[in-house]
């Protein structure tokens, strides 16, 4: 058999793994490292805190998982490789150990290895389902609790996922610490719906959570396809294991940390990404301004001010319409001649009049 081409990162061949035959794991050699966050316990120097984050930090010390969110210091980008390269096929989400040889030393991975390695409270079988009947007894509405300003978005959007810009200062702050140290993932603007319940229940302390068991599902996952999880817990697991590091084996330590500096930039960088919202409707223009008139002037007649359009009316109804008008005009033409006729025939009854009373007055005088 011709020998195997080495893999890049590795060392001689003797510690190349074995080949496994039917592998159903994508190769763990081609696949980026995704690390975990320190989550900083205190504000940095001369700058000012911040309150999500003292939400965060004690809900961290209240429930003892310091180690989780502060140890992660180094990690071998070579050891986690092989550690993932190593994983038989068949892992899923009921596996409850696998049994993994690395560098000639066995490692039995499973739940209680990660608590005695992360100094994780231990949770028993039967709180731990207890939490997952919590968490699957939910309901939607009480993830309202973690947006902000519009309640509803969660409803308004894909029922599997939120988007993480909606999230207040308070959960992005968990959100931030979990999806680094507890549930990873490479989306950074959606949070799945699970994940969000998860972060409802860590801030409530109401019961205790069982970080060992997201974080050993979450390595099974790394497992088989995507980005390499918890390098800096890996690298834990096999020191523990006593396996043999070499000298050439790359040392990662540059971890980056979870404080208020890369919390305020966080928050700046979801607002700015954010849609902005939509401009106020316009106001309504203003009533155009109505003339003055002065005492005994007459108002102009309110049939001239909107404009008749004949076109707009049906010709039917505008021949009657002119029908009607004529007749109106005709008789306000009669009812005016008569008028000017009575008013004569008024003036001249009274002309007459005065004359023959003068006339009487008269001839009475010359009798006497």
């Amino acid at each position: 058999m011709p020998p195997q081409p080495k893999r890049t990162g590795e060392g001689s061949s003797s510690s190349t793994p074995p080949p496994k035959k039917a592998k159903e794991n994508a190769d763990a050699f081609t696949r980026d490292i995704l690390a975990e966050r320190n989550l900083a316990m205190a504000p940095p120097e001369n700058y000012p805190p911040s309150p999500a984050l003292a939400i965060l930090r004690e809900c961290v010390r209240s429930q003892g998982i310091q180690d989780l969110a502060c140890s992660n210091d180094e990690y071998n980008q070579t050891v986690v490789k092989e550690f993932y390269d190593s994983f038989p096929g068949g892992v899923g989400a009921h596996t409850k150990e696998v049994e993994l040889k690395l560098r000639g030393k066995k490692i039995k991975l499973n739940r209680a290895l990660i608590e005695t390695i992360l100094n994780l409270p231990h949770v028993s079988d039967t709180d731990e389902e207890s939490f997952f009947a919590t968490i699957g007894a939910m309901p939607t509405s009480a993830l309202h609790a973690i947006t902000y300003i519009n309640p509803q978005a969660l409803i308004a959007q894909n029922t599997s996922s939120l988007q993480g810009g909606r999230m207040s200062e308070e959960y992005r702050a968990f959100w931030l610490f979990l999806r680094y140290n507890l549930i990873p993932t490479s989306q950074k603007s959606e949070v799945p719906i699970e994940s969000c319940k998860l972060l409802i229940q860590m801030r409530r302390e109401e019961r205790p959570i069982p970080y060992a068991r997201y974080i050993f599902s979450a390595i099974l996952g790394s497992a088989v396809r995507g980005r390499l999880f918890f390098p800096c817990l890996v690298t834990k697991i096999c020191r523990h294991a006593r396996v043999v590091e070499k000298k050439s084996d790359p040392i990662i330590s540059e971890i980056a940390v979870l404080d208020e500096r890369i919390f305020a930039k966080s928050i700046t960088q979801v607002r700015r990404t954010q849609a902005p919202p939509p401009p106020p409707p316009p106001p309504p223009p203003p009533p155009p301004p109505q003339p003055s008139f002065t005492q005994g002037e007459a108002a102009p007649s309110s049939s001239h001010s909107i404009p008749f359009d004949p076109s707009l009316v049906d010709p039917n109804i505008h021949a009657m319409i002119q029908h009607y008008h004529g007749l109106t005009m005709d008789r306000l033409d009669t009812i005016e001649a008569l008028i000017r006729q009575i008013t004569s025939m008024m003036s001249w009854g009274d002309h007459d009049g005065d004359t023959s009373r003068g006339s009487d007055e008269g001839g009475h005088g010359d009798a006497i």
